[in-house]
């Protein structure tokens, strides 16, 4: 039986930053497609289903609360790591309600996002801390 790659759906509106990142992961043989809107996410969503969503909280059009309520109505068991720039209790509160994997706040530490992203190839996604809240 042919298991299915780990692949990411990276959801941000910021095009240098995303398609950076982006790279970045696929260096690290993490097969990564770029979204720039919350709209286009969800249409790559739709066409092929992620192993991880890392999704910004803040983009114009659809915002990432809007576009994790979309995920959670058209694949409710989705693994979703919020990543942004712009830290409020009321965006974390809201994303963990959801039920997202976890929380990183920009500028990302790489290491660390690595480290998530591994948990989350292991399995192990529920175990990423979340409860303390985000570090603004």
């Amino acid at each position: 039986m042919n298991e299915r790659p780990f692949d990411i759906l990276l959801i941000d509106d910021e095009e240098d930053y995303a398609l950076t990142l982006g790279e970045r992961l696929e260096l690290r043989d993490l097969e990564t497609r770029v979204a720039l809107s919350g709209e286009q996410g969800l249409e790559m969503l739709a066409e092929r289903r992620p192993s991880l969503v890392l999704l910004d909280m803040r983009m114009p059009g659809l915002s990432g609360v809007e576009v994790l309520e979309r995920i959670r109505q058209i694949a409710p068991d989705q693994t979703v790591i919020i990543i942004t720039g712009y830290c409020s209790e009321g965006d974390f509160v809201r994303a963990q309600s959801l039920g997202v994997q976890g929380y990183l706040t920009k500028p990302l530490n790489f290491e660390e996002l690595l480290q998530a992203i591994e948990k989350c190839r292991e399995g192990g996604c529920s175990a990423l801390p979340l409860a303390a809240g985000p570090i603004c």
